[in-house]
């Protein structure tokens, strides 16, 4: 990739490192930033120090090769398994981390009780320790671990019913204690502030760190001479080591700025590029396909992280696409009445079976995708019977985010037919999707925040 001028990187084990990022980029909008959220290992607050150690440092040496000047650990936990080694292990660069904010809770609090929320690896660690050796002598110092807090944010449940649960039953006992100052020492945390400071009430002070490591960061850059001038936004990359198609449906909860998400590959200890999920560069702006010989759809990945392609193949040739499942499922319920419609303003074409074999429904290599669909729809000639999908581009890059190229593949009515049969199959093999939010429903009810985190 091309590296943007006087670049941070910013690194967490999911989105709660977003919230820095926000941060950073109020204080510092011109500035060009690399986000990396390691979701195919989070939450790191259960894993061993040495293992965090290890994912940070790999994750450094990406951010550096990708031209970073100043990395910033936007993760509590990452901060106190891998700070110290970092910078021993690269001198030369400029590191921020996460400190727990007890420092300036002990100067707010007048019960002289304060409340930490982490998680275990943090409170584990010696940054945490230190902390509270240094600040905290004449405080008494409350913790709580959050059990499941960060999975549910990371889910996008900044308001549902089991957020709150754990919220109450970290936050009550501690205000039972005495606690009138919060300390927020995950960044994954701050999303929930809204409902934190609901259950702690006004008289509670809840820190968050974000805005003082933004400051942090401002100061080290000017102090090397980095601060990116000018009035332009600065080039913002999002990555992810998990499915970046599930982060990319969830960004819109953690930042307002749309972006593309990068997909990135753990091979051992080595954190690179996902060629996988990284549409094919090529010069192609038109992938037509008369009388394809085979269509299908398919999903890699587990309920609830899946990944789903569209792909046809003529002669030799075969094209993938990336389709949304919202989007697949929204061009299925349409078929039967597609069908009807063909019936009545043609009644002399004959039926067709639409049966499949399940066995030859699965995608084939190349899986490497072309583009992912933004626009897709379906249309009918009468004279060829033959049925046309038609797909154009997504490119967020762009205003209107429609991007140049576009797919045309021609189909027999009973293909079709078979194609939405088994996409059928394929979509209920996750799960389903809250018609007023469009987000996937979980098994045990979805709290919806179309309706204020109502279950339905």
């Amino acid at each position: 990739m091309n590296s943007p001028k006087n670049l941070v990187g910013i690194f967490d084990s999911g989105v709660g490192g977003l919230s820095v990022l926000n941060a950073v980029r109020e204080l510092l909008p011109a500035q060009p930033i690399f986000y990396i959220a390691d979701q195919a290992h989070v939450p790191y607050g259960q894993r061993q120090m040495e293992q965090i150690r290890s994912f940070s440092r790999s994750i450094t040496h990406f951010l550096l090769n990708e031209g970073a000047k100043l990395i910033v650990v936007a993760c509590n936990t990452a901060s106190a398994a891998a700070l110290h080694a970092l910078r021993q292990e690269f001198p030369e660069v400029s590191f921020v981390g996460m400190e727990p904010a007890v420092k300036p809770a002990t100067k707010k609090t007048k019960s002289g009780v304060v409340g930490v929320l982490a998680t275990p690896a943090t409170f584990q660690g010696e940054l945490f320790a230190s902390v509270v050796e240094r600040f905290a002598k004449k405080v008494k110092v409350l913790q709580s671990t959050c059990p499941g807090l960060v999975h549910e944010i990371e889910a996008g449940h900044l308001n549902g019913k089991k957020t709150r649960k754990i919220l109450e039953e970290a936050i009550l006992p501690m205000l039972a204690d005495g606690a009138d100052t919060l300390v927020l020492g995950c960044t994954h945390y701050p999303y929930v502030l809204p409902l934190i400071r609901e259950i702690a009430g006004p008289d509670t002070t809840v820190i968050d760190p974000s805005p003082a490591i933004a400051r942090r960061v401002n100061f080290l850059l000017e102090e090397n001479h980095l601060i990116q001038e000018g009035t332009q936004a600065g080039q913002l990359t999002i990555a992810t080591s998990g499915n970046p198609q599930v982060l990319q449906n969830k960004l819109h909860y953690f930042i307002e700025k749309r972006s593309p998400v990068l997909p990135l590959l753990w091979v051992g200890d080595t954190l690179i590029i996902n060629s996988l999920f990284q549409p094919v560069a090529d010069e192609l702006s038109e992938y037509d396909l008369s009388a394809v010989s085979h269509i299908t759809v398919d999903a890699i990945g587990k309920p609830g992280d899946r990944t789903f392609f569209l792909q046809a193949t003529k002669s030799e040739r075969t094209v993938t696409l990336l389709i949304e499942k919202i989007q697949l499922q929204g061009l299925m319920e349409g078929v039967d009445e597609f069908f009807k419609m063909i019936a009545k303003h043609h009644p002399s074409l004959p039926e067709v079976d639409g049966s499949y074999d399940e066995s030859a429904m699965h995608i084939q290599p190349p899986i490497k995708p072309a583009f992912r669909i933004g626009d897709i729809g379906v249309t009918f000639d009468a004279d060829r019977d033959m049925v046309c999908l038609i797909a154009r581009e997504l490119d967020l890059n762009l205003p209107e985010q429609k991007g140049e190229r576009i797919s045309r593949w021609w189909c027999t009515r009973a293909q079709w037919l078979a194609l939405a049969r088994w996409s059928k199959e394929i979509i209920s093999h996750g799960r389903p999707i809250c018609p007023q939010c469009l987000q996937p429903m979980e098994p045990e009810g979805h709290f919806c925040p179309k309706k204020n985190g109502h279950k339905h």
